[in-house]
């Protein structure tokens, strides 16, 4: 299976996280689609460095090495999830959900060259 797949498998995991939790903090908690959105970032992007470290990458960099690699790469795309959610949602009025799906499809090609070629490369 190749890598690619592999990550589209993981982070298809991560994504459908990602999503439970940001339908949960706007509906539940009531908080506004970017705040709901980058906190659901966040607790993805943890579940997804443990399985891309071991299953997407089979990266043999050490941890000390590969999770600050991973923050950076973390933090851009939290910016980016960020500014696009806010774009459509905030500004735009694009309903919320579709404003993250789009949003997704911008973090998703960032994440994995970002990740591929520096956080986890050997």
């Amino acid at each position: 299976m190749s890598t690619f797949v592999r990550f589209l498998l993981v982070g298809g995991s991560a994504t459908v996280v990602q999503y439970l939790v940001l339908v949960a903090l706007v509906r539940w908690w009531g908080l506004g689609p970017v705040l709901a959105s980058s906190v659901a970032y966040v607790i993805s992007a943890l579940y997804n460095y443990v399985l891309s470290y071991a299953i997407t990458f089979r990266s043999s960099r050490a941890h000390v090495s590969a999770i600050p690699r991973f923050a950076v790469v973390l933090l851009i795309g939290l910016a980016l999830n960020a500014i696009m959610v806010w774009l459509l949602a905030d500004q735009l009025r694009v309903h919320y959900l579709v404003a993250q799906v789009a949003a997704t499809l911008v973090t998703l090609s960032w994440n994995y060259f970002a990740s591929l070629r520096w956080a986890f490369a050997r």
